[in-house]
């Protein structure tokens, strides 16, 4: 699994590679939430493709790649940095958005109990910055699956 996720990973990097102008690369540093006492970081890579519209709805599609830290002092199995990569889209809103898709991780443990993990995401874009809260999760399709919440300070390009 974990050459599948790094596969992911890779070509979110060929994606970065081929953005168009109306394109935008964000690098971003997150705080995990606390889990039996402890907290983690997280570090992000997105692209977000140009703005298309829908029915009046303005919506870009997004590819998100990162790596959470273990947590080796918690009580759970989440001793290993976690990759992890994927798809998704989000709908924009003024200076917010909101945003949901797939993503692939490398590790499993009770905190994310499964390969394939939903992301649900809101965020709030000025300029360059952008604030971002994501929830990571399998929706309780297998396993524990406590879920990650990352809350993160992004910088676009």
């Amino acid at each position: 699994m974990r050459g599948l996720a790094r596969g992911w990973i890779l070509g979110a990097a060929i994606s970065l590679h081929g953005a168009s102008v109306h394109a935008a690369t964000e690098l971003a540093w997150a705080k995990a939430d606390e889990i039996d006492g402890e907290h983690s970081t997280a570090a992000l890579i997105s692209w977000t493709g140009h703005e298309r519209e829908f029915r009046g709805w303005r919506w870009q599609p997004e590819v998100l790649a990162g790596v959470i830290q273990g947590r080796p002092e918690a009580e759970v199995r989440a001793r290993h940095d976690v990759h992890f990569a994927g798809y998704g889209t989000r709908v924009l809103l003024g200076d917010f958005y909101i945003g949901s898709g797939l993503i692939l991780i490398d590790q499993q443990s009770s905190i994310l109990s499964s390969v394939g993990q939903f992301v649900s995401s809101v965020g709030w874009s000025r300029g360059h910055w952008r604030i971002t809260l994501r929830h990571l999760s399998n929706a309780n399709t297998h396993g524990e699956n406590r879920g990650e919440n990352l809350l993160s300070i992004g910088y676009a390009w």
